[in-house]
């Protein structure tokens, strides 16, 4: 963020719209600073988050054949791994959702050919 930040001073790209300042700058402009980096955090996270599952997958079935207390400490972790990966999920579809619209109209912009 600082670095776009920084580029779109020097480059003079935003207008006067307060702390959500929007470019007047070409669709080009656009992509870089702010739907590149957007989408590459996404698949970053999505990415993370199938990796986190595949994890507790894996632990889950090197897990089968404990007998007793570690057994029982074995499905506590499990448990509590379940629930980080439902929270992480709940946080990551969240931060998706927030976004959606904004890399719509960057999209539709360029197919329409809008600065």
């Amino acid at each position: 963020p600082i670095v776009t930040s920084v580029v779109g001073i020097v480059k003079n790209l935003y207008t006067p719209g307060g702390s959500w300042c929007s470019t007047h700058s070409s669709i080009q402009w656009q992509w870089i600073m702010f739907g590149i980096p957007l989408l590459l955090a996404m698949f970053i996270s999505i990415v993370s988050l199938g990796l986190l599952y595949w994890a507790i997958k894996n632990k889950m079935r090197r897990g089968e054949n404990l007998t007793g207390k570690q057994l029982f400490l074995d499905e506590h972790r499990q448990k509590k791994s379940w629930a980080v990966l439902k929270q992480a999920s709940v946080y990551l579809a969240a931060f998706c959702v927030s976004y959606l619209l904004s890399i719509v109209s960057i999209a539709v912009h360029t197919e329409l050919g809008m600065a």
